[in-house]
């Protein structure tokens, strides 16, 4: 059962319309990678990084998806999830754990890359009955220097009521972005609007506010250390988990299992996917 949710299903969760963002409820949008259902294996959602969406992880998760259901979020203000007036690892984790426990779910296993690592870290703080194992792709629970700022910025500025296509688009935003591959990836959130032009699919103006408070500590009252089983798998080229990030592991994590990926950067699960799904697998179980 791949895809996208269907229509029935996704009306069940979903309570609110895309037009109305005051509720604290919101819609989260899920896609289901892997139909698959072992009574020994808990189902795994995967939450995206910062200006991602679920659909990064389509290739990854379906590879995941071995004998379990995979569910793929949009995070808040990100996809088609609805945006929150004030984007925050509170507001996030909240719509989320509403989703899990009106969806039924129960206690699974959750894996987060990037921001999503730390929405699920304030998740398993939170509310350690709905996790059972946690995988934390490339983030640590640290303080970061704000993220995608300059990117933010060269997006705000994009005049995306005037420009005729997306190669327009490209060509407009290289200007401020020199990096293909960044362009790629930021422009996967430029989506067609009602009258046929263009918009920012994402929250871009609120993430771009709270940029400072989603590079804090993620962890509001929960509990401390997380007890549950945690693999952080992090690349060997990238600079978001530190030696000596691990040094301050314990007073985070109960029961921690580190695993290097050294010829991978930040997007661990596209430059390493294989090493990266595999490890996973392992840790899970599956």
């Amino acid at each position: 059962m791949g895809g996208v949710y269907n229509i029935e299903l996704a009306m069940a969760i979903n309570h609110q319309s895309s037009t109305s963002r005051s509720n604290r409820k919101g819609k989260i949008n899920v896609r289901i990678l892997s139909g698959e259902n072992d009574a020994d294996l808990p189902p795994l959602i995967i939450l995206h990084g910062l200006l991602g969406s679920s659909r990064n992880w389509l290739s990854a998760g379906k590879a995941l998806g071995q004998g379990r259901t995979v569910y793929a979020l949009d995070l808040p203000d990100h996809g088609e999830s609805e945006w929150t007036d004030d984007p925050s690892f509170e507001e996030m984790s909240f719509r989320i754990r509403t989703w899990a426990e009106e969806t039924g779910i129960g206690c699974a296993d959750w894996l987060g890359h990037s921001l999503g690592g730390k929405v699920a870290m304030r998740i398993a703080s939170d509310s350690p009955d709905l996790v059972r194992k946690l995988v934390l792709a490339d983030i640590f629970p640290r303080v970061y220097p704000p993220h995608h700022r300059s990117d933010f910025e060269a997006m705000e500025m994009l005049d995306t009521h005037s420009i005729p296509d997306r190669k327009a688009a490209d060509a407009a935003l290289a200007e401020r972005v020199s990096d293909w591959a960044l362009r790629q990836f930021l422009l996967t959130n430029l989506v067609r609007d009602e009258e046929g032009g263009f918009r920012w699919q994402v929250n871009l103006t609120g993430l771009h506010r709270n940029l400072s408070k989603l590079a804090a500590m993620p962890f509001g009252e929960g509990v401390l250390p997380i007890d549950c089983p945690t693999l952080l798998i992090y690349g060997g080229k990238s600079n978001f988990v530190r030696a000596e990030d691990l040094d301050d592991a314990e007073d985070f994590f109960g029961n921690l299992r580190a695993r290097r990926l050294e010829n991978a950067g930040h997007n661990i699960h596209v430059e390493a996917k294989d090493d990266f799904t595999r490890t996973v697998r392992e840790f899970l179980g599956g």
